[in-house]
């Protein structure tokens, strides 16, 4: 029965020294020097009230200036989200755009509002709209 066990043990004894020493293995969990550290995109101050006050930190087409202007007529806390979403500098150029930004942040399931027919036929990109 001896005979068994060590062969066994020896097995054993390697297959531990070899975790061993794997596990004592210098890691390095920095980044290499090279390494980009990308940051998120600027979609504005969503996450505070700012009463539909959030200038625009790019320049606006003319159907973002005119969705600016409606949501600052009314002014609810999603409104003012979208304020400052469509002014930030990349807002407006994410996936989904300002209605993603402020709909799947700061207000999670709120109602997307009504299309803002007022400003479909003006020129450039909508803050909120996927054309």
């Amino acid at each position: 029965m001896t005979s068994n066990v060590r062969p066994h043990m020896k097995n054993w004894l390697f297959l531990a020294s070899l975790l061993l020493i794997a596990a004592c293995n210098s890691h390095n969990p920095a980044p290499p020097e090279t390494a980009v550290s990308i940051q998120p995109p600027d979609v504005g101050d969503i996450d505070r009230f700012l009463n539909c006050s959030a200038k625009p930190r790019r320049e606006l087409s003319p159907r973002e200036k005119c969705e600016v202007a409606a949501f600052r007529s009314r002014c609810t806390a999603l409104d003012d989200c979208y304020v400052s979403c469509i002014s930030s500098p990349t807002g407006s150029f994410v996936g989904g755009r300002c209605a993603h930004v402020c709909t799947m942040g700061p207000h999670p399931g709120a109602q997307q509002p009504e299309p803002l027919t007022q400003c479909a036929n003006l020129t450039g990109r909508s803050g909120v709209d996927v054309d």
